[in-house]
């Protein structure tokens, strides 16, 4: 067993045995569906963007979407030019600007298992572990899952 499996069981194991109940209400949604959510003219406008090299324009078009939107948008910009959006994305950018737009672009699960990978990486740094504590059940499901299935 690799040091960072021990950590993550370890750290799992603890966060299984903390009282999670509270009587505070569910956290509300900042970014919600938009009820004409076209990912074909998002799609549009991001390429005419990117082809402007106008990338602040494609971030605020991204910020505005939740994540299950923005995962249409990568794949309708797919099957209308043939190209993968993230990689574009990441053609045009640098530094912290790429790193926020690659985060926008990856499906939640692979973003977090992304950030802790990172966040072992750094040593003493423990993002690792407010991830995995405050992560739902079914969330950290999926990210074992993939993790243990080499998809990220």
């Amino acid at each position: 067993m690799q040091l960072t499996e021990f950590i993550i069981i370890h750290i799992l194991s603890i966060c299984c045995l903390l009282d999670v109940s509270s009587t505070r209400s569910p956290p509300t949604a900042t970014i919600l569906p938009k009820i004409f959510f076209d990912p074909d003219k998002d799609s549009n406008d991001i390429f005419g963007l990117m082809s402007n090299d106008d990338m602040r324009g494609v971030a605020a078009i991204l910020a505005k979407r939740t994540s299950r939107e923005r995962m249409e948008i990568k794949i309708s910009y797919s099957q209308l030019y043939g190209r993968n959006l993230k990689e574009d994305v990441a053609g045009k950018t640098k530094d912290e600007f790429h790193r926020l737009l690659k985060a926008l672009l990856s499906p939640v699960p692979d973003y977090l298992i992304e950030e802790i990978n990172w966040s072992l990486d750094q040593g003493k740094n423990w993002e690792y572990m407010s991830i995995i504590c405050t992560s739902p059940g079914d969330l950290l499901k999926e990210m074992v899952y993939k993790y243990n299935n080499s998809e990220c």
